[in-house]
């Protein structure tokens, strides 16, 4: 029988989001560089959401400001718990579609972000970043996935149309 005079302690988090900005055949990643991290690692624009905002309001916040884009259609994903037994920390996931022709050849200028450079990458090859950790971040990988199940799901239903 487990021990009920056990301690447990676990992070108290903001929540935050993650997108997954995405043309009709490419996905637009960061490169950053991260702490804990030697070298450059590759992620999807996100992060916390401020005190009483909504979640879609942050994402597009923090679309715009890591990597200058404004989305044309916005479909929220859902949400997921990280670590769920360390942490409070829920994760909002939206799919944002951008036009090609604004993605930003310069990396973000916005304070306290080590943004390098905004990429474009083919949906196979953001793919085979996420299944071979290029993408380090779980989440990211996650999300990613997610994204391209659902993109293949559709493509699947028009065929059979």
């Amino acid at each position: 029988m487990p021990d009920t005079k056990e301690q447990h302690y676990y992070l108290v988090k903001p929540d935050a989001v993650v997108i997954v900005p995405y043309t009709s055949s490419y996905i637009v990643l960061l490169q950053t560089k991260r702490a804990f991290i030697e070298g450059m690692c590759y992620e999807l624009p996100g992060g916390r959401i401020e005190e009483g905002e909504d979640a879609s309001v942050a994402a597009a916040r923090e679309l715009k400001e890591e990597c200058g884009l404004v989305s044309t259609k916005w479909i929220f994903a859902g949400t997921t718990f990280p670590l769920p037994s360390v942490a409070t920390e829920k994760v909002h996931i939206f799919f944002a579609r951008v036009s090609l022709k604004s993605v930003p050849r310069k990396a973000s200028s916005h304070p306290g972000e080590n943004i390098n450079a905004v990429l474009t990458r083919s949906f196979r090859d953001a793919r085979s970043m996420a299944l071979t950790t290029q993408l380090r971040c779980t989440i990211d990988a996650y999300a990613l996935l997610l994204f391209l199940e659902r993109q293949n799901s559709i493509k699947k239903r028009k065929e059979h149309e």
